[in-house]
């Protein structure tokens, strides 16, 4: 298997690589009695350019939840150990990050047990035998920070995204590593004057000019949540667009890529709805510069006749700098990894696989 197919199986099926540690006792995690009293969950991946694969994902048992990683070197998955051991913590949703010189950075969420209703940000390195000590990101007096995402820039340095509490409600800021220290964080997303308003689910992607995109799931007005985006100008975040459709129907889990212009696609779930026919599919956009516009959404999965829910979207820029879609499809008989490829203005034909 190449390393493009097991990242996208990876990121797309978070139990994929459960079932394979749990079915090596030599990947480091316990079997038997032990193992099933673990939850394995938020798995991130990537690809370093020395081939290497790198998993990260919360284990969590009834005393503690952390943070274990592992690397595939194209034949098999080195032993599963913590990133830290943190006995007075929880430590959640890791993002990993290559940087430009190749050195893994990973970012998470933590909560301390002497702080209650507090979480920060943390980020480690890669030493080349070990993770650096966790070092906090700057919040400018938030006290509840959780989904990090992370992501590299072409100068070295980083960005991360994240969703804090203003004191009103949940919005999404960021903040850049110039190779010496992190920035104080920008608000990305709109302030909202109503507590019930909230904005989460960041995604992160810094194109070759160094300026990054984000894009999030927004609840502003109505019943149903929204794809918002916003982009670092050079000396500010731009004003939030609306992607998809107000149609109150649920839009969340946007998964984010740049193709080779550097231009953003996005891709999320959502609900359509024809006649007597209502199923969750995939929705697709992408930027087009020439409009300063964001493209209508189109549907990239199968026909409403089909009676099968899509979920869990992945967009990757793949071989020979082509759009891959990566989505999870759930029916009667039973669920599969659905793939198609961007060619000629249209999805191909989707193709199945399984783990």
């Amino acid at each position: 298997m190449n390393r493009y197919r097991l990242l996208v199986l990876l990121l797309c099926a978070p139990l994929i690589l459960g079932r394979a540690l749990a079915a090596r006792p030599s990947a480091g995690i316990a079997s038997g009695p032990e193992l099933a009293s673990q939850e394995l969950r938020a798995l991130t991946a990537a690809t370093g350019a020395d081939a290497w694969l790198w998993a990260v994902w919360e284990t969590e048992t009834s005393a503690v939840v952390d943070l274990e990683y592992s690397r595939w070197d194209g034949k098999e998955w080195e032993s599963a150990v913590p990133v830290h051991r943190r006995p007075n913590a929880w430590d959640r949703s890791p993002s990993l990050a290559i940087a430009a010189d190749g050195t893994p950075w990973l970012a998470w969420a933590s909560s301390q047990r002497d702080e209650p209703g507090t979480s920060r940000l943390y980020v480690s390195r890669w030493t080349g035998h070990v993770w650096t000590e966790p070092e906090p990101v700057p919040l400018d007096q938030a006290l509840v920070a959780k989904e990090p995402v992370l992501a590299s820039a072409p100068d070295g340095g980083l960005w991360l995204a994240w969703v804090g509490y203003d004191g009103n409600d949940d919005e999404i800021f960021a903040s850049q590593w110039d190779g010496a220290s992190w920035s104080l964080p920008w608000q990305v997303s709109a302030d909202d004057e109503d507590p019930s308003r909230y904005d989460r689910q960041p995604r992160i992607a810094v194109g070759q000019d160094g300026h990054p995109w984000v894009v999030w799931t927004g609840h502003q007005s109505g019943p149903d949540d929204e794809i918002y985006a916003s982009h670092w100008s050079g000396t500010g975040w731009t004003p939030e667009t609306a992607i998809s459709h107000d149609d109150d129907a649920l839009d969340v889990t946007p998964t984010l890529a740049l193709d080779a212009e550097g231009q953003p696609w996005v891709a999320w779930r959502g609900r359509a709805t024809v006649g007597e026919h209502s199923r969750l599919r995939i929705f697709v956009s992408h930027w087009q510069s020439s409009r300063a516009a964001w493209t209508n959404e189109t549907a990239a999965g199968a026909p409403l006749s089909q009676t099968v829910d899509e979920e869990n979207p992945l967009l990757v820029r793949g071989p020979q700098d082509s759009m891959h879609l990566t989505w999870t499809v759930r029916g009667a008989s039973g669920s599969a990894i659905a793939t198609s490829q961007w060619q000629d203005g249209m999805w191909t034909e989707t193709q199945m696989l399984r783990a």
